[in-house]
């Protein structure tokens, strides 16, 4: 195991945080029903803005989540008349708080094409009441390593794209690179991804943007994209790690811009 050699604890307060397929939109299918209490940090994504309506989050600050790039991707302000929304706090999807985002941040380098740098930050209009049912995630630049971790979403309950209205999760376990790029192709596969699988479950569409996390709270990567027709059980995660500092810097200024 590495010894973490730094940690993004990123508090209420922003002024904290130097302390510290075909379609490739994903849900998942299979897994157990579980609670959210065993993962505060889960948010469900309600997007009127573009062709994916869900998505999966994470807290990362009582006024910032983290998501994937591809989640916002053809929102554009202003969102008058567009529906964004974020529930936590339970394990129905659209119950516990409600805030409605209104600002985000897109990284500047996401690509379509290979799905690089899908990474993003979203800015709600009010604080998070944080509790035992929400609470937020932690980031390391070198975080501890395991062959295996937890991803959790109110993904579909099969390939027909029917949708649970309860929190689910799955554990994945690390591939290696060159065996996904047998799959998906040496070109697909960007860097500051990689790539996890289970037999049994996978991530469809859906749960974009969710967490995965190593010891409950460290999350290690988000649920980027799949290619079904390629293979049933092969995900790639943005790695969280790798854009450590783009989260820092970024955050930040979310926080401080006017919306």
């Amino acid at each position: 195991m590495v010894v973490p050699s730094a940690i993004l604890v990123i508090s209420i307060s922003l002024s904290l945080i130097d302390l510290a397929t075909t379609r490739n939109i994903l849900r998942i299918a299979g897994g157990d029903k579980t609670s959210i209490y065993k993962y505060p940090h889960s948010l469900f994504l309600k997007l009127d803005c573009g062709v994916y309506p869900r998505c999966g989050a994470s807290v990362l600050t009582q006024d910032i989540l983290l998501t994937a790039a591809t989640c916002f991707v053809n929102c554009k302000k202003p969102f008058n008349d567009k529906v964004m929304e974020v529930s936590m706090g339970d394990d129905y999807e659209e119950l516990g708080q409600v805030r409605k985002i209104i600002d985000f941040i897109l990284h500047e380098k996401h690509t379509g094409a290979k799905l690089a740098n899908d990474i993003a930050l979203g800015k709600v209009d009010r604080p998070m009441r944080f509790g035992d049912s929400l609470q937020r995630i932690i980031l390391m630049k070198t975080p501890p390593f395991y062959n295996s971790a937890f991803v959790a979403g109110w993904g579909s309950l099969n390939d027909k794209e029917e949708p649970s209205k309860y929190l689910k999760h799955m554990r994945q376990h690390l591939v290696n690179t060159e065996d996904c790029h047998k799959v998906f192709g040496p070109n697909r596969i960007a860097e500051g991804t990689f790539c996890m699988e289970d037999e049994n479950s996978r991530a469809f569409e859906g749960d974009t943007g969710a967490a995965l996390v190593v010891n409950d709270y460290i999350q290690i990567g988000l649920v980027s994209w799949g290619h079904m027709k390629k293979s049933y059980s092969k995900i790639i995660y943005t790695n969280i790690s790798y854009h450590f500092d783009w989260i820092k810097e970024n955050a930040r200024n979310l926080y401080c811009r006017e919306s």
